[in-house]
């Protein structure tokens, strides 16, 4: 599984950012190996994608390859915060947005990384979960 969480910079970056993510999931659609792409538009400047796959080679290879592996990139000159976490598990469906923003939360990379409290304590979520509504969820797989 992977799910990523971007949160762009400015208005000016919505037409890249947007077409970069509608082209890495249609990309993701015919990749080898991928079971199902979803992209959530939680609001006008924060998008989400969730992925399956049959294992971690086959999203390794999608990660560096075409579009996606040219867009990695530039997300931070269009984004101020982007996440990621990929974990494995044996199922053939996407796991639900609030699971997603739980792996998210407690086991993601965040660029850049939350300013941590004082002391060691973890950190709680860097974000909301999202609101996800059937009108701004694109399932492509």
């Amino acid at each position: 599984m992977s799910v990523t969480r971007l949160h762009v910079r400015a208005w000016r970056h919505l037409p890249q950012v947007l077409a970069a993510t509608l082209g890495s999931a249609m990309q993701a659609r015919g990749a080898p190996g991928c079971l199902a792409v979803a992209v959530l538009s939680e609001s006008l400047r924060t998008y989400w994608t969730r992925t399956a796959w049959q294992d971690e080679a086959a999203m390794l290879a999608y990660v560096k390859a075409g579009k996606h592996g040219r867009i990695m990139g530039r997300v931070m000159l269009w984004c101020d915060e982007s996440s990621v976490v990929h974990w494995t598990e044996d199922v053939d469906e996407l796991p639900t947005w609030q699971i997603a923003h739980r792996r998210l939360s407690e086991q993601g990379r965040h660029f850049p990384p939350p300013r941590a409290a004082a002391g060691p304590a973890p950190l709680s979520a860097p974000f909301p979960a999202p609101c996800a509504r059937r009108w701004r969820e694109l399932r492509i797989k």
